[in-house]
């Protein structure tokens, strides 16, 4: 990615976040994971459901990372695709995403297709057949069927996600003074969200 791309891509995260969290926290640019850190977000995806996110990864990894998803539901029948970002090929609805270290990376991914910083469709879905989930997005892997799993080293520097154009949920890098403590601040609920994994998250806060 070009300097100006990246710069871009950080423009739109930015843009995209309140830059505005409550006293004893500190917004950082992004956190980042070594491979064993996740985050449940107990966000459930539906139909409708269209994900705005910045991530990129840290390093050359297999297809079978996930930087975010879930398996159980709701999925593309007629293809066995899930709701997942970070495949480099198989039929998961990632597959516009290179699995090499680049970025940051800006996404909008809903049940049509895959579009890109520039609001460029990349990958198209065509006609498929929806169902109806219960399992929540994991970010830094996937949920996999209930269990963590695909784990990926990639960096966050925003994740949000709505339902037919209203925010549902939106997640932005964040140190928690008290313990310093580092996580993923959700606006919509204000609510901190840390590692439920193992290890700890690194980060780097805005310049």
């Amino acid at each position: 990615m070009d300097l100006m791309t990246r710069r871009r891509a950080m423009m739109l995260a930015r843009q995209a976040s309140s830059g505005r969290l409550p006293s004893g926290f500190t917004e950082y640019e992004y956190i980042e994971a070594t491979g064993t850190q996740y985050i449940n977000t107990g966000y459930i995806p539906t139909n409708d459901t269209e994900i705005h996110a910045v991530t990129m990864r840290t390093a050359v990894q297999s297809w079978q990372k996930w930087d975010w998803g879930v398996s159980g539901g709701p999925r593309v029948l007629s293809a066995g695709s899930y709701w997942a970002w970070g495949s480099a090929s198989d039929k998961q609805a990632s597959n516009y995403n290179p699995d090499i270290p680049y970025g940051p990376y800006v996404v909008r991914v809903n049940k049509n297709g895959v579009y890109d910083s520039m609001d460029t469709l990349r990958g198209n879905f065509g006609t498929l057949t929806w169902t109806e989930g219960n399992l929540p997005i994991f970010l830094f892997c996937g949920n996999y069927s209930g269990t963590a799993d695909k784990f990926c080293k990639v960096r966050f520097y925003y994740w949000a996600a709505y339902e037919n154009g209203t925010k549902m949920v939106e997640f932005i890098p964040a140190l928690r003074r008290s313990d310093n403590e580092l996580g993923l601040y959700e606006t919509v609920s204000a609510t901190f969200f840390t590692n439920a994994g193992s290890g700890v998250f690194t980060g780097a806060a805005l310049a």
